[in-house]
């Protein structure tokens, strides 16, 4: 999908926020439905009272939720509905999609509507940028984006992914950007660099930190346009970021392929039973492995079955690797620690 198409592959996503006060809420005798009524004629809608919806209102109300896991039914509405009442005029915003109530919090906070957010990359990006991976729940939203610039590798026939009889294309690597927001919660979004190869659809992107866009003492439109600056700052050191990681390919570990990779996973927290895949893999490299196939090795892992949080924290490892190389070898020929700066 082109950047161009990406408001248009949104459209059907119907997010609505209400501001309601505690006296406009209330649970149906049965726990099936929150009801928001706030008097008027087309005011009344209802919600299915799901295990989303009974978390998030419990933890807004501070009502314990295996409490009210415990609950039957008519128990559960009777304590809610107490709880709403005891608060009359009590204020909150509820947030969903579609007819799914998926987040509560107070008034006044920063919240990115993803229509919003789909207008800063469109605006800009390319039109011609192509979105390779989106992934869209209740609560958040990912985007990753490549441009035109590139950067190719040479092959390796010694290597199964780097055989160039294997290949239609060389190599080739582009740029790119992530974006991670939560149109529903109040949470800070981020923007990184992004790097795609495009023979394994591998991934790698700098560390979600470095591209964390504060959210405190700032408004939707002054968050909306740091996103805009940062999308546009990060495509101004593509070619340099491309530059770093295809160096990687002349570059060395700085002792054992096998241990430099144990113990990037081991700071990184990838679990055991990924880093034996991972580990295996390694061990099939050639003795003088570089640092790009090594690399490889984690962002083709990531495109494996493990779940998204594991996913991510192979990809930053593999960024931080091939962005911040200097750093990343800075290590104990031996344990392949990282040694003081």
């Amino acid at each position: 999908m082109l950047v161009a198409d990406l408001k248009e592959s949104l459209a059907g996503v119907h997010e609505r926020s209400i501001q309601a006060t505690f006296s406009e809420l209330s649970l149906d005798d049965e726990a099936r439905y929150l009801r928001y009524d706030d008097g008027s004629h087309d005011g009344m809608v209802e919600f299915p009272f799901d295990e989303q919806s009974e978390r998030t209102i419990s933890r807004y109300l501070g009502i314990s939720k295996s409490y009210l896991a415990k609950c039957p039914p008519d128990l559960k509405a009777y304590n809610i509905n107490s709880w709403l009442r005891a608060k009359p005029g009590g204020a909150a915003v509820l947030e969903s999609i579609g007819d799914r109530l998926v987040s509560i919090h107070r008034p006044g906070l920063v919240i990115l509507p993803l229509r919003e957010v789909a207008d800063v990359i469109v605006n800009s990006m390319s039109p011609q940028d192509e979105v390779v991976n989106i992934i869209r729940d209740d609560v958040s939203f990912h985007a990753d984006i490549i441009t035109d610039h590139h950067v190719e590798i040479a092959p390796d026939d010694r290597i199964a992914d780097r055989q160039q009889g294997e290949h239609q294309v060389g190599d080739i690597t582009h740029g790119g950007v992530r974006v991670l927001s939560s149109p529903t919660e109040v949470r800070a979004p981020v923007v990184t660099t992004y790097l795609h190869r495009l023979w394994c659809t591998n991934g790698c992107t700098s560390p979600a930190e470095e591209g964390t866009i504060k959210l405190k003492g700032h408004t939707v439109e002054e968050v909306l346009q740091e996103l805009s600056d940062a999308m546009t700052s990060i495509r101004g050191d593509l070619d340099d970021k491309l530059a770093s990681y295809a160096a990687m390919a002349s570059r060395r570990p700085p002792g054992s392929p096998v241990r430099f990779a144990r113990q990037l996973g081991n700071e990184h927290g990838i679990p055991a039973r990924v880093m034996t895949r991972v580990l295996d893999r390694v061990e099939l490299l050639p003795e003088d492995a570089t640092l790009y196939d090594i690399q490889q090795v984690f962002t083709q892992t990531a495109n494996g079955s493990v779940n998204y949080r594991t996913m991510m924290n192979l990809q930053t490892l593999a960024g931080e690797l091939a962005l911040d190389t200097d750093h990343a070898v800075h290590r104990c020929g031996t344990c392949e620690r990282l040694l003081p700066e």
